[in-house]
């Protein structure tokens, strides 16, 4: 291992302090670091670069021909021309602004798991997580497809598409824009729009395609805020944020005809999930949101509660390890008495956790991920 961290010091720098071919054997291994990819796994996905070619610089760039190298740009999705050394841009430009149905339709192209399913494939990385339109100050944001490519134990190699038109949340068309999307996302596939924090110079180097965004959007995807907060009724959502804007997103929604779009969540996967016409619907302008009468003090108490259980949540995983644990063994034993395992995994949350453990989670959904994710890893360990 400390000979494989010696080979990567040996290519670290930037294009201006390399010259020639040895940029290209640089880029190559910074390409399988920056997706959590060891050297010596490297074999995995292109078996022509076996350890024998690690052992030395001259090897490796005998090693590095066309076909490897255009394989490693179609594996992370990265630009051919930045692994050859012409230029600094690692991905493509892409861009949506103006038109919300082109990240809509690049969500809708991921493949599903197993069970017809895809999780957080939309993340955002951010300069200001408490995002406020009244704030002032820069707030950028970068929208990140995640495209789960392969496991490699417990780590997802994951393939990205950044769209790098300038989102910044000041601005009405962009941030009307973003709040479309997450409500569709979150409505459709029930699943949240994460939030990650960065600095304004790496959101600019991003935007620019010149950084790799892995190192931003994993760990826990249960942020406090996400995105869909301030795209949802109180009555949607307890976190829910500048709600006094939603009428103006649910109109967006209906001026760009997106109230018709529809995930195809069946796409090719081995097993679909539920039906286009089984998912609880949208909601749009023309409805009212149900009566959010709570009293402040109440709706600061829930709130407050809420918040603080996702923040210990994050800060560590040993309470919902335990519950997944506590949820495989119920399946092992219970699990025949229900239609499919998602049916098992909501009667669990529903009606074996105490209160007290389903906050331990942002909401229903949420949960029921979560304990089928955790029963998925342990029958794949199992085979």
């Amino acid at each position: 291992m400390m000979y494989f961290r010696r080979l990567f010091s040996l290519f670290q720098g930037t294009a201006e302090d390399k010259a020639g071919v040895d940029i290209v054997a640089k880029r190559f291994l910074q390409a399988f670091q920056a997706h959590g990819i060891e050297l010596s796994q490297i074999q995995r996905f292109l078996p022509n670069i076996t350890l024998d070619c690690l052992q030395s610089e001259g090897k490796l760039l005998a090693a590095l021909n066309h076909d490897v190298l255009f394989r490693t740009s179609e594996l992370f999705g990265i630009r051919l021309a930045w692994l050859e050394g012409v230029d600094d841009q690692i991905y493509e430009h892409l861009g949506c602004y103006k038109r919300p149905q082109v990240i809509l339709d690049d969500l809708n192209r991921l493949p599903r798991d197993q069970d017809g399913e895809i999780e957080f494939p939309l993340r955002v990385i951010t300069t200001q997580m408490n995002l406020d339109y009244r704030g002032g100050c820069d707030q950028m944001l970068v929208p990140v497809v995640v495209e789960k490519t392969a496991e490699l134990g417990e780590i997802d190699v994951c393939r990205y598409r950044i769209y790098m038109d300038g989102f910044t949340w000041d601005y009405w068309p962009t941030r009307m824009e973003l709040k479309a999307i997450a409500r569709i996302v979150f409505k459709q596939l029930h699943m949240p729009v994460p939030l990650f924090r960065a600095s304004a110079k790496e959101v600019e180097a991003l935007v620019a395609g010149r950084m790799f965004p892995g190192a931003f959007v994993h760990g826990c995807q249960l942020t406090n805020p996400s995105l869909e907060d301030f795209a949802l009724w109180r009555s949607e959502s307890q976190q829910s944020k500048e709600e006094d804007e939603l009428p103006e997103v649910l109109l967006y929604i209906e001026e760009h005809q997106l109230e018709n779009f529809k995930f195809d969540i069946s796409n090719d996967s081995e097993a679909g999930s539920l039906p286009a016409e089984d998912l609880p619907p949208l909601v749009f302008a023309s409805d009212r949101p149900l009566d959010t009468s709570l009293a402040q003090h109440e709706q600061f108490v829930v709130t407050s509660v809420v918040e603080n259980a996702v923040k210990a949540a994050q800060a560590s995983h040993a309470a919902t390890n335990a519950i997944k644990d506590r949820f495989i063994r119920y399946y092992q034993e219970e699990g025949q008495g229900h239609p499919n395992k998602k049916a098992a995994a909501a009667h669990f949350y529903q009606s074996l956790l105490e209160k007290r453990e389903r906050l331990q989670f942002a909401h229903e959904d949420a949960a029921i991920r979560t304990l089928l994710a955790g029963l998925r890893n342990y029958e794949k360990a199992a085979k």
